[in-house]
C-alpha cells in the first residue's frame, strides 16, 4: 500500500514539473499586461441614506448638549419598575408585553423629550472630574445615564416589536450619544 502512494506522489509531481516547463524546456515567462480601469464613486443605497446616526447640520442646535443631559437625567422618574426594564431589555421580543411597555415608557416622555433635543446639540461639554467629592456625584449620575440607556434600548425594542424600524432608528442614534 505504502509503495502505491509512493508511485502516486511520484506520478503527481511529475505532472506539475511538465506543466510548468515549455516545450523547449525552459521556464515558460508570462507577459506581463496594463489594464486600465476608471472608477467612479456610486451613488450611496437609499437604505444607506435612510437611516443616519447624526443629526444633519440644519438639524443641528447650538445648546450645550451636557446642561440638557442633566435636565434629563433630573427629569426621570423614580417611581418606575428596574427589574421589569432589565426583563425586558434581554427578553425576545415575541414575548414583549407590548402594552404594559408603552404605559411604563410614558412616564419617560419628558425625560425622552429633553434627550432629543440634546441629541441635536452641536457640543457636549462634559466638566472635568478631579478625585474627591465630585467623584461620588459623578458615580450617581453615570448611574442614572446607564437607565436611561436601558431605557432607550426597550423603547427601541418595541418599536421593533412593532415593525416600527424608522422610530426605532432614530431612537438607537440617541442611545450612541448618550453612550
Amino acid at each position: 500500500m505504502e509503495l502505491h502512494s509512493f508511485t502516486f506522489f511520484v506520478l503527481r509531481f511529475t505532472l506539475a514539473l511538465l506543466t510548468a516547463i515549455s516545450p523547449a524546456g525552459e521556464p515558460r515567462a508570462e507577459k506581463a499586461r496594463t489594464v486600465e480601469l476608471t472608477l467612479h464613486p456610486a451613488k450611496a443605497p437609499e437604505f444607506v441614506q435612510r437611516y443616519q446616526l447624526l443629526p444633519k447640520p440644519e438639524e443641528q442646535n447650538s445648546a450645550d448638549a451636557f446642561l440638557l443631559y442633566q435636565k434629563v437625567i433630573q427629569s426621570l422618574p423614580q417611581d418606575y419598575e428596574r427589574d421589569k426594564i432589565n426583563q425586558w431589555r434581554s427578553m425576545p421580543l415575541r414575548d414583549l408585553p407590548l402594552e404594559q411597555v408603552k404605559v411604563t415608557l410614558e412616564k419617560f416622555g419628558a425625560a425622552l423629550q429633553l434627550l432629543g433635543q440634546a441629541g441635536l446639540s452641536k457640543e457636549c461639554n462634559w466638566p472635568a472630574v478631579d478625585p474627591g467629592p465630585a467623584t461620588n456625584e459623578l458615580t450617581e449620575d453615570l448611574s442614572k445615564y446607564r437607565q436611561l440607556a436601558f431605557i432607550l434600548a426597550v423603547q427601541v425594542r418595541l418599536q421593533v416589536a412593532q415593525g416600527q424600524y424608522d422610530q426605532a432608528g432614530a431612537v438607537d442614534a440617541k442611545v450612541a450619544q448618550v453612550i
